[in-house]
């Protein structure tokens, strides 16, 4: 069996010093390098575990977009299923305004002191769930709640005064579904005012 330990010491003793200098050199770098290697293969397999911690972040990142792409829709849906509810109960609360309105006008009084006690609870009902009705008679006109519908002039009352209702308006926590359609009160004074300045208007438009 030969003697590997002895064949290489023979080896190194038969080489020239400068040889054998030169040979423990390259066996130095030799080690380096394989230090170096070493490191550089658990930095790789370090950088190789983060590259997949990363990739699966992605995929995770991937998936949790889809669900928040899903989720909008089914959010988007739900919103425009409640707008149509909205509409179909607005649609109803009409219907039932109308009759409430024309038994004050053309009803009896049993009939409008049913159909004011039925048309007071439904108010409470809809506040008691977020939905308050706008009506507005007796209050000053705000752009915010009211749309004129009409204008009259009632003697010894303000300017600006709701003396009627057209149709209800309504608010959801806060929010206006819809404006009130109003007749608001113009006195005389304020109706030759507002002549006066179209007449000044006209007068300017004529002068260019």
């Amino acid at each position: 069996m030969i003697d590997v330990a002895k064949e290489l010491q023979g080896f190194v003793e038969g080489l020239h010093e400068d040889s054998v200098e030169r040979f423990c050199d390259i066996a130095d770098v030799i080690g380096e390098f394989n230090k170096v290697l070493n490191k550089l293969g658990k930095e790789q397999y370090r950088y190789s575990s983060q590259l997949d911690e990363i990739m699966m972040f992605l995929e995770e990142q991937g998936n949790y977009h889809k669900e928040c792409v899903f989720l909008q829709q089914q959010n988007r849906m739900k919103d425009m299923e409640v707008k149509r509810l909205v509409a179909v109960l607005l649609n109803i609360l009409d219907l039932y305004e109308d009759l409430y309105r024309y038994s004050l006008k053309y009803g009896d009084e049993s009939w409008k002191e049913q159909m004011t006690m039925q048309w007071n609870r439904t108010g409470i009902m809809l506040k008691q769930n977020g939905i308050v009705r706008i009506e507005g008679i007796g209050e000053l006109f705000v752009p915010q709640l009211y749309v004129v519908e009409e204008i009259r002039q009632v003697p010894g009352i303000p300017n600006g005064q709701i003396v009627d209702i057209i149709r209800s308006g309504y608010m959801y926590n806060g929010e206006i579904i819809r404006k009130a359609k109003v007749v608001v009160n113009q006195t005389l004074e304020e109706q030759d005012e507002q002549a006066l300045n179209c007449a000044e208007a006209d007068k300017g438009k004529e002068g260019v």
